[in-house]
């Protein structure tokens, strides 16, 4: 069995290098960047951008979006503590490839703050 080591590097990932880019003058002519997980993984994609880029325009939604992204700290965790209680419990439950979707770090994002 071969386990695929690749990761994406800013270079790999240039939006001059992307099929929805049309040049200097006219830019990326995508409606939202195809490729946004791997220009993610490539570290080349700011909190801003990955919030704006995920969620579809909506004036509403815009303003609380920008409200989060002003208000953002740095850190998804609300505290050290809360970031310890979810690499515990992510250790005790283990890895299995079907559950650990998405949905399911959500729901562990919001176990309540008690210690675990």
């Amino acid at each position: 069995m071969y386990i695929n080591t690749f990761q994406y590097k800013p270079e790999h990932v240039d939006c001059r290098l992307c099929t929805e880019y049309a040049g200097k003058k006219k830019g990326c002519t995508a409606q939202g960047c195809p490729w946004l997980a791997e220009r993610i993984e490539a570290g080349v994609v700011g909190y801003e951008e990955a919030v704006m880029e995920t969620f579809p325009r909506n004036a509403h939604l815009d303003a609380r979006l920008h409200t989060a992204i002003r208000r953002f700290t740095g850190s998804l965790f609300l505290s050290p503590a809360h970031q310890g209680r979810m690499e515990r419990l992510k250790a005790r439950e283990g890895f299995r490839r079907k559950r650990d979707t998405p949905a399911y770090f959500a729901a562990m994002y919001e176990i309540p703050v008690y210690e675990l």
